[in-house]
């Protein structure tokens, strides 16, 4: 609890502003980017290999990372759920 009585008696705000948002872009352009290359582009067992392989760390950072975030409050005003769940 110590951290959030720290950042409510500062004027430090708690949104991760316009990083989130970019890194959460970025994430979901290397996913797309990903799935695409590898159902219409791979042609060899390389190819799949490589694509599978980026398709599998992207979908881990949309759990590690946008799911992070959104936990915590990243992305909306109102506070995370973090809270609510205790």
């Amino acid at each position: 609890m110590r951290g959030w009585t720290s950042t409510s008696r500062t004027s430090v705000v708690r949104r991760g502003r316009w990083r989130v948002y970019a890194k959460t872009a970025f994430i979901v352009a290397w996913f797309a980017a990903s799935y695409v290359l590898l159902v219409f582009f791979a042609a060899s067992w390389w190819q799949v290999a490589l694509c599978a392989g980026s398709l599998g760390l992207s979908v881990a950072a949309i759990g590690f990372n946008i799911q992070h975030d959104g936990s915590h409050g990243g992305f909306s005003t109102t506070g995370g759920s973090i809270g609510r769940w205790r």
